[in-house]
């Protein structure tokens, strides 16, 4: 990949390696410190599914086939265990390094794009800040999962295809069949890639427009290479489960919508979901946000004739209107992010942002560099917004799934910093001497800095605890040492008991990657499931069990026999407990 001028290889090569060694610093910590503090259970589903395929077993969990995943990743990993198939740990470790240097190349392709766009030095030095010590980036990236690959994929979607479309040519057919194929890929490495693909595709269409024939014949070539890597698996997934969609999407909205029937009803649950999904995007790019909102005016103001148009009213209204539109962005990210936090707005913040949109949207557009910058480059824009917003509405009021919302929306931190690349490099070119270009810049990774240290989120990755308190290695090898060998055991948290309780047959009872049971959740027939897999125990925190009784045609707890809670082992503030189920 050819470096753009704005920064000289031994510069990227700096900060990737920086980029490295903080993932890395954070993913050879020791293995319980790392589970606590990035691993949900669901890496164990994941790094279980590998095994099996491992072992020449295909896809599967329990012995039975299961789509719950996104499976380019966990093919990924599946060599680690064919070298490795005795050993339980370093096919972990293997597999958090992989993730990080995933998360570097990811990084590569946001300087090479980054720099595409942008002019000057000093922005892609700062986007690089802001994903390097960025604390739930880096938790992101080594938490066993496919984030890392699939932010890789993502961005090499958007590299690939700016390549092909900067310069405003129609796509050759090699192009768009090219592009078709890393487009599958990506969906390959996660489902929700495909708003991505579409909202591009949708983008060259467009542009192609004025000759019908041309635009049909691109899309079909752009289809037809995302059917040849994405193609396979779609087909044999269907063709063993009988899904065209993964199971594990149907059996998270099921479960939230259990809860929501329980629990939180109606408006009130929407407000719950949409500020759970605020505050993932703001903790997971508060840096970011911050400066947008702060230098988004700024940028807009400097490079427009508005200065002019207003120097005839005083020389001091200019400086009023820039500090009043500054402070009209900001308050818009205050009462946001104070919604994410409180789940209350008040009314007049929506009066004075109504009204202030009515102002200053017009002006950021129009008759600003910033506009004529973001209509250059809307081939690029506007698809990235509408991936963003795809993600927000379909993960907050559909999908739901509260607790993986950081994972789930961490693209829309990509989205947010090309987004603010453009912003910044708009307000470093406004300024005029080198004195206020450096003040800029200090000021801006003061911000990063300050930010993501002084929370203390970062330090906490690099400072294990004696006794890690949250993570789920603990109750897997809890189980190993605890059941004998041929132990059916269930749970709907069943990750880490799947993972390391080898000798026994852990049956997955939230449905994530068991098809058969989500059926019986849907029925309301846990108990005669629970007869049916002839399980013997059934582990779990004590939500858990209310789901399950729930979702049982007869009261559960006549069909089990409490043992006790799990001694002195606790995940995310909840207890085990574990039953005896009756035969």
């Amino acid at each position: 990949m050819a470096a753009p001028p704005s920064l000289s290889r031994s510069v990227i090569t700096i900060l990737l390696l920086l980029n490295l060694a903080f993932r890395l610093g954070a993913a050879l910590q020791p293995i319980e410190h790392v589970d606590s503090i990035a691993f949900p259970d669901d890496t164990y589903l994941c790094l279980s599914i590998s095994r099996s395929i491992a072992e020449g077993n295909g896809p599967s969990y329990s012995g039975e086939f299961t789509n719950g995943f996104q499976p380019l990743y966990v093919y990924l990993m599946a060599p680690a265990f064919m070298l490795f198939p005795q050993d339980d740990i370093i096919p972990i470790r293997i597999a958090v390094v992989m993730l990080s240097l995933f998360d570097t190349l990811t990084l590569l392709l946001l300087l090479s794009l980054v720099m595409a766009v942008t002019r000057a030095a000093a922005v892609p030095l700062i986007i690089a800040a802001a994903w390097i010590i960025n604390p739930a980036g880096i938790t992101t990236a080594i938490n066993g999962m496919e984030t890392s690959v699939a932010s890789f994929m993502l961005l090499m979607m958007l590299w690939v295809y700016h390549r092909f479309t900067a310069a405003g040519d129609p796509l050759t057919d090699r192009r768009s069949l090219l592009l078709g194929l890393v487009f599958g890929l990506g969906v390959f490495a996660r489902i929700d890639a495909v708003m991505l693909a579409g909202a591009l595709t949708v983008m060259i269409i467009w542009r192609s427009r004025s000759v019908p024939a041309a635009a049909l014949r691109t899309a079909l070539l752009i289809a037809a290479g995302a059917a040849v890597t994405y193609g396979p698996w779609f087909v044999y997934s269907w063709m063993n489960s009988g899904d065209l969609f993964p199971v594990s999407g149907k059996a998270i909205r099921f479960m939230e919508l259990d809860r929501a029937e329980n629990v939180l009803i109606g408006s009130t649950w929407y407000r719950h979901t949409v500020t759970s999904a605020l505050t993932a995007i703001f903790r997971n790019n508060a840096a970011v946000l911050i400066i947008i909102s702060v230098l988004l005016f700024p940028a807009a103001a400097l490079l427009s004739g508005m200065r002019e148009r207003l120097r005839v009213h005083g020389p001091m209204m200019f400086p009023l209107f820039l500090v009043a539109g500054t402070l009209y962005t900001v308050h818009v990210a205050v009462v946001l992010n104070s919604f994410a936090t409180f789940r209350v707005i008040q009314p007049f913040s929506i009066i004075t942002i109504v009204l202030g949109s009515s102002v200053y949207i017009p002006f950021l557009l129009y008759g600003s560099e910033l506009g004529a910058v973001l209509r250059r480059h809307a081939m690029l824009v506007v698809p990235l917004l509408l991936f963003a917003a795809g993600l927000f509405i379909g993960y907050a009021y559909y999908i739901f799934g509260v607790w993986f919302f950081p994972r789930y929306l961490f693209p829309v931190g990509i989205v947010a910093l090309v987004v603010a690349a453009l912003v910044l490099d708009v307000l470093v070119r406004s300024l005029h001497g080198v004195k206020f270009r450096r003040l800029l810049f200090a000021f801006i990774i003061l911000v990063i800095g300050g930010v993501n240290i002084g929370a203390n989120q970062l330090p906490m990755l690099y400072t294990p605890t004696p006794e890690a308190s949250n993570g789920y290695m603990k109750i897997g090898l809890w189980a190993k040492e605890q059941f004998r060998e041929g132990t059916v055991i269930g749970s709907c948290q069943s990750g880490a008991l799947g993972y390391f309780a080898r000798q026994c047959r852990v049956v997955n009872l939230d449905g994530v990657v068991n098809k058969r049971c989500f059926e019986a959740l849907q029925a309301g027939t846990i108990p005669a499931f629970l007869r049916s897999e002839r399980i013997d125990y059934v582990i779990g925190w004590p939500l858990n069990m209310a789901f399950l009784s729930r979702r049982s045609d007869t009261p559960l707890m006549g069909h089990l026999s409490p043992v006790k809670d799990v001694p002195d082992i606790v995940s995310w503030s909840s207890n085990w407990v574990y039953y005896q189920v009756f035969r």
